[in-house]
């Protein structure tokens, strides 16, 4: 089949609509099916809306044994494009397939961007360190002069 281009949607279409046809073939159509999942999950420009709709396209019970089928690298991956302020770090790979479980299925909101603490005006600590410099000035003890 060199040079020859088949169109693998139509493909797929009529394998599926003809099942008992292609019975001796059905570990071939399952892995390569796993592995065109795998590859949109695994995509650079996934995004939420994406995970989303490929949920629905393929239902809950394919979309978990994808999921459960990726390594915690993976996950993590999918997590920093669709959840950016997901706590990756801290999670294994069963909260992460928790989290993209439940996003897709649009079981809870993506992650707030945590909050940062505000930083000391250069006013605060420029009076800051002028009252250490006169406490310590004023608790100096003089040096005893040698009798």
């Amino acid at each position: 089949m060199t040079g020859v281009t088949l169109d693998g949607f139509k493909l797929f279409a009529a394998i599926g609509q003809n099942r008992d046809l292609f019975a001796e073939a059905e570990t071939a159509i399952d892995k390569a099916g796993s592995t065109i999942l795998l590859s949109q999950l695994k995509s650079k420009s996934l995004t939420l809306d994406h995970v989303q709709r490929l949920r629905a396209a393929i239902g809950d019970d394919n979309f978990t044994l994808a999921l459960d089928s990726l390594n915690e690298s993976d996950l993590k991956k999918i997590i920093k494009k669709i959840d950016a302020f997901f706590a990756v770090g801290s999670s294994n790979a069963g909260r992460l397939r928790g989290q993209v479980a439940a996003l897709a299925a649009r079981r809870c909101e993506l992650t707030l961007k945590p909050v940062k603490a505000a930083k000391k005006s250069a006013a605060t600590k420029s009076v800051a360190n002028t009252e250490a410099s006169w406490t310590t000035a004023m608790s100096a003890k003089p040096k005893r002069r040698a009798s």
